[in-house]
């Protein structure tokens, strides 16, 4: 998939990418289905920004996996925040939350659960219900979790939506594609467009010509903003090692 560089020049800025990841969540699931359940689980969530968009801006249910916890996490009544002195980032914050009505599920102006754990393919049995129960699983750059959150995914017939980031190919001798014919044998995963190709294969996504079932898109903003996701359908065995 290639991309001009007039469209590189007009995607938004770094700060708008939490919104424009949940804009898209929405267009693909719709927000009664994220809200269904215990919600979205947000996978390596960092400061909180996705999870913001979700429960504090839009009444989503949402809660954050990421060993960091809760000292980076996005604070409106910080006043060096952006969101609190009524800059919008993306199309949202602090002026749009204020003009949001206080209903649905009284979720709307409170922040996200946050388990300060690393995700891992043992995650679920520690927290049953949560995952159970849960409407997809997603992750903004979640960078090492990536292929845990397909891997329990697939485990669990749950949709996920993945913006890959960082490869780790050293850490990952496990991930490899097939050469084309006329040179034969396979080759690691190296760089970033052969990472989405494996993570296409590996759930099963290179066979699916549906896209509404899943695929891969193109987030408008810098970066790296190709999103991968799928819904819990048509499942392959995932065989990413821990």
């Amino acid at each position: 998939m290639t991309i001009s560089n007039e469209e590189i020049i007009s995607r938004s800025s770094h700060a708008s990418r939490a919104s424009i990841f949940v804009e898209f969540l929405l267009s693909r699931f719709s927000s009664d289905y994220l809200s269904t359940g215990t919600g979205v689980i947000d996978v390596a969530g960092g400061r909180g920004a996705v999870a913001f968009e979700l429960q504090t801006l839009r009444g989503i249910p949402c809660t954050i996996i990421d060993p960091r916890g809760n000292e980076d996490c996005v604070n409106m009544t910080d006043n060096k925040n952006p969101l609190h002195t009524g800059e919008i980032v993306g199309k949202t914050g602090w002026k749009a939350f204020k003009k949001l009505p206080q209903e649905k599920n009284g979720l709307y102006g409170t922040f996200a659960t946050r388990l300060p754990v690393m995700f891992n393919d043992s995650i679920p049995d520690q927290y049953p219900s949560l995952f159970r129960d849960c409407s997809i699983i997603i992750g903004m750059h979640p960078d090492s979790a990536t292929d845990f959150i397909i891997k329990v995914a697939a485990r669990l017939g749950k949709p996920w939506a993945i913006v890959p980031c960082c490869v780790f190919p050293t850490a990952n001798p496990h991930r490899k594609l097939l050469n084309p014919p006329e040179i034969g044998g396979e080759r690691p995963v190296v760089g970033y467009e052969d990472y989405i190709e494996w993570l296409k294969i590996e759930s099963g996504l290179k066979d699916i010509v549906d896209n509404n079932v899943g695929g891969v898109d193109w987030l408008r903003f810098r970066g790296r903003s190709l999103v991968v996701w799928k819904s819990a359908v048509l499942w392959k065995s995932v065989n990413t090692t821990s």
